[in-house]
């Protein structure tokens, strides 16, 4: 093998601890509950060069990408409060720092904007930018420790809020207040009369027309114990708790901008033993669901087990589809008895449901086998 050998200079300063001169400059996007960051930091490394620099972030920060002249690599502490950042070698001079990162927010009022500090400066010296996202509802900018710029015109976009930050505790505060929230729903329920439990299916699409949906407010028929909910095909990244009304609050992790959409699959059932009589008839009253939207479309299918009878006996703010509305929804024709199609305020049902008699199909056969004595017959 080869060794190269390179000389130059040796680095040289007066003893004691570094001592660093920060500037920074930081745009904010604001959009429906995320703050997209990008940081641009000038730190003036005097008197004693250093390999590495302790830069403090929030916790909620997700550190996207670390970059800059002369950076080597990064780390995340433990505690998600600190990033250092290696130089590779001992450097002194000025050393310039990348970051983008993404911080998730709920609307409120003085909603910080994030920042990157070196806590081992002697002096600071910032400028913060903010822009916000279609849609976003911005009421009011605090700043603290600082004073507001002019603000920067933008081609085909509204201007640039700028501010100086002159303190590490100093910084920029928004009112994100939520707006007015907008949502349609497309729904498949299907009730299935069985032995011993009715169990209720509901399928509901969301779809965000405008505002940002942090919670859903689905409502069930009282009686009806939820067994089982996912969000997006998951069981997790989300909260709820079902009141004895029947109705469900679903509390989401992360709010859903405008133009997305949720699927929310529920599972209920109303226990009931012997809820059939074995003769004579038993009234079935059925509230629909309502998915809490405001606007919602949907169908609505019956199913019941072979031995039941089922009629439909009244309907209300429903019309009468056939089965293929209901399977191009997936729902199975087996077992299908009614479908409908949500055409009303409060839509509701009442079936009469009775065991069917028993009936049984019989084929004989007879022959016969005479003997001079005797006949014998079977069947």
């Amino acid at each position: 093998g080869r060794l190269r050998l390179a000389w130059g200079p040796a680095q040289r300063g007066t003893s004691g601890p570094a001592v660093f001169d920060v500037q920074s400059r930081s745009l904010h996007t604001v959009e429906d509950g995320l703050i997209r960051s990008r940081f641009v930091l000038h730190v003036d490394v005097l008197r004693t060069p250093v390999d590495r620099l302790d830069l403090s972030l929030p916790s909620e920060m997700a550190v996207r990408a670390v970059g800059g002249e002369g950076v080597s690599g990064s780390a995340r502490s433990d505690d998600r409060t600190g990033l250092r950042i290696e130089l590779g070698q001992p450097k002194r001079g000025r050393v310039t720092i990348t970051l983008d990162g993404e911080t998730p927010y709920e609307p409120a009022s003085d909603v910080p904007m994030p920042r990157v500090l070196l806590p081992e400066a002697a002096r600071l010296r910032g400028q913060v930018a903010l822009r916000f996202a279609d849609g976003v509802e911005a009421h009011d900018v605090r700043v603290a420790g600082g004073r507001r710029l002019a603000s920067q015109p933008q081609k085909n976009a509204p201007p640039l809020l700028r501010y100086a930050l002159a303190r590490s505790e100093g910084g920029v505060f928004v009112d994100l207040l939520p707006g007015d929230l907008r949502l349609e729903a497309s729904s498949t329920y299907y009730l299935n009369l069985t032995e011993p439990t009715k169990s209720l299916l509901a399928a509901i699409t969301y779809r965000v027309r405008q505002g940002t949906a942090f919670e859903l407010r689905p409502a069930f028929p009282r009686g009806y114990g939820l067994r089982s909910l996912t969000v997006n095909g998951q069981r997790a990244g989300f909260a709820f708790d079902q009141r004895s009304d029947g109705s469900l609050e679903v509390r989401l992790e992360r709010g859903v901008p405008e133009g997305s959409e949720i699927a929310l699959l529920a599972t209920l059932e109303q226990p009931g033993v012997d809820w059939v009589p074995e003769t004579g008839t038993v009234d079935v009253a059925f509230t629909l669901p309502s998915a809490g939207a405001d606007r919602e479309e949907g169908f609505l299918g019956i199913g019941a087990d072979a031995s039941f009878r089922v009629l439909d006996s009244s309907i209300e703010g429903l019309v009468a589809v056939g089965a293929a509305a209901l399977t191009s929804r997936g729902v199975s024709p087996a077992g299908l008895v009614y479908g409908y199609r949500l055409d009303g305020d409060a839509p509701a049902v009442r079936l009469t449901v009775a065991r069917r008699a028993p009936r049984l199909d019989a084929t004989v056969v007879t022959w016969a086998l005479p003997t001079p004595r005797r006949l014998t017959v079977h069947n």
